[in-house]
């Protein structure tokens, strides 16, 4: 069928595009770190995140599911510690290709789900660590009350809404179960705080100046 818009389904998906689009500048700045190759200049951020969207939309149009830089790559890239896009760049046609054999999906099917557990034990811890390891080069303040009740208030939203009771949003007519959107929601409001809390080590600096 013919792709159909409706406007339950796009304003659901607006804050996980801006979630999307978090991932994927985080995802840029750390194979900057693991590369040394600064990819938000060269080809330019406004490139990377233009070609997301328009895979995206291709993806959506003929029924596929978004295609986004999955941070579990960066992991991958992180263990393997191949940075050259063309050999993703081929990869990625060897896996369209093999995805039309049915041999190919009957091999990957064997692989016990213990194997595959044990990856996605390193890959998505993975993710976490390289997070940890930016906010200490980038000499993030924790002492700064500030930082560490956005950092609180992200990781609850992010991960913790899903264990918690059934919260459902009515839009347009239509419940959506709040724990769907957890990670956008923390994005929306880690940045939100960004702008309105103010900085205790600034409140120190300025008590400490009028006291001298």
């Amino acid at each position: 069928m013919w792709p159909r818009f409706g406007l339950v389904p796009i304003l659901v998906m607006l804050p996980f595009a801006l979630a999307t689009i978090a991932e994927h500048i985080a995802d840029m700045v750390i194979l900057k770190r693991l590369s040394g190759k600064d990819f938000m200049e060269d080809p330019g951020l406004d490139r990377t995140l233009t070609g997301d969207g328009l895979a995206t939309i291709f993806a959506g149009a003929i029924g596929g599911p978004a295609t986004t830089t999955y941070s579990e790559n960066v992991g991958v890239v992180a263990l393997t510690k191949i940075f050259d896009p063309k050999v993703l760049q081929f990869a990625a046609i060897y896996a369209v290709i093999l995805g039309f054999s049915p041999l190919f999906a009957s091999i990957v099917y064997s692989i016990p789900s213990a194997i595959i557990g044990g990856a996605s034990f390193i890959l998505y811890g993975m993710i976490a660590a390289v997070g940890i390891r930016n906010l200490i080069e980038d000499r993030v303040d924790l002492g700064d009350m500030k930082n560490t009740v956005i950092i609180a208030v992200m990781l609850v939203l992010g991960l913790g809404l899903r264990f918690g009771p059934d919260i459902s949003i009515a839009i347009a007519g239509t419940n959506i179960p709040i724990d769907r959107l957890g990670v956008a929601l923390a994005v929306i409001l880690g940045l939100i705080l960004n702008i309105i809390l103010p900085s205790t080590k600034e409140d120190e600096k300025e008590v400490v100046s009028e006291e001298k």
